[in-house]
Order: structure tokens, then sequence, then C-alpha cells
């Protein structure tokens, strides 16, 4: 096989691939924050490249998508975001109440654009 040939048989591997990990985006948790430097898009390819272990440390955690999506039995999540990290860790302590508070402005009511700038 020529070079050339083989360059061109891998750039259509990768196009399959990629193709096949986006069809499979569907299928994955979104996170309930929308952030600058997300990883929802690339979440197949970062996922893939995870090692194995207990414990996934996860230093710039934004929204939160990947260990959303990920399997460890334990997480470490930092970004320098300092009330980003009270949100989560509000949330791992009350979220229920989180929830319950939220709940109140999810009804149709408030599904317009006048009360989306009011509130």
């Amino acid at each position: 096989m020529t070079i050339q040939k083989a360059q061109q048989h891998k750039s259509n591997a990768e196009v399959a691939n990629s193709k096949k990990l986006s069809a499979k985006a569907n299928d994955y948790k979104r996170p309930f924050l929308k952030w600058a430097g997300g990883k929802y898009r690339v979440l197949p390819k970062v996922l893939n490249a995870l090692p194995s272990g207990k414990k996934l440390i996860e230093p710039f955690v934004g929204s939160g998508v990947v260990f959303l999506n990920a399997d460890y039995e334990r997480y470490l999540l930092t970004d320098i975001n300092p009330d980003l990290i009270n949100l989560f860790n509000d949330l791992k302590k009350g979220q229920d109440r989180f929830i319950d508070y939220c709940s109140q402005y999810f009804v149709a009511k408030n599904n317009n654009e006048k009360r989306y700038y009011q509130l």
C-alpha cells in the first residue's frame, strides 16, 4: 500500500469513527450548566481517553459533563472558580432543596420572553 493510500485509509477510518462517536452523543447525560469550554461535544473522545481506576480526578470540572458520564467509584472535582465548586458542594449536600427551589421557575407562566427577563 502506498503512503498516499495509507493516509487516505486512515482519514476514512477517522471520519467513520467520528460519525460513530457523534451518533452515541445523544446517549450521554447533559449537565444542567452551560459552560465555556464545555466538553460535551468531545465527550466520547474524552471518555475513551480516561484511564481505568477507582477515582477520577478532574482538574477542570466546568459543567461536570465528564464526571456525570464516567463510571468511577470516587471523584475529585476541582476548578479555579470557587463559586462553581461551592455550587457542586451545595448540590451534594442539599440536592432535594435545590430541586424544590428551582421547580418554582419551571412552570408554564414562566415560559415566555417577558417573564424570562423579569426573573
